[in-house]
């Protein structure tokens, strides 16, 4: 399931995003991430599999100019992580 993170979910969130941001410090990251989970035009979304958060994905509207693009706001993302144990692999869907 993948679901859209709140402030709430702020220390799932530094876990992985610790993992790839490695040259970032934690608490520079933790600042970093408190002002994107509470800002309307960035959003992290957390991939969870049976209560287990696997992944995040990190994106943001941006208003300057993004390579490729003609128009503005243009959706762009920041930053994507999956648990190295889980790349590559086929999540089956459970109903």
């Amino acid at each position: 399931m993948i679901i859209k993170a709140g402030i709430e979910s702020i220390e799932t969130v530094l876990n992985l995003a610790v993992k790839l941001y490695a040259d970032s410090s934690y608490n520079s990251l933790q600042k970093e991430f408190q002002h994107i989970l509470l800002n309307d035009d960035k959003a992290v979304f957390l991939y969870n599999v049976t209560e287990k958060t696997l992944g995040f994905a990190y994106c943001s509207l941006r208003y300057d100019y993004v390579e490729g693009s003609s128009s503005s706001s243009v959706g762009y993302l920041e930053g994507i992580y999956i648990d190295e144990k889980y790349r590559k692999k086929v999540m089956q869907k459970r109903f």
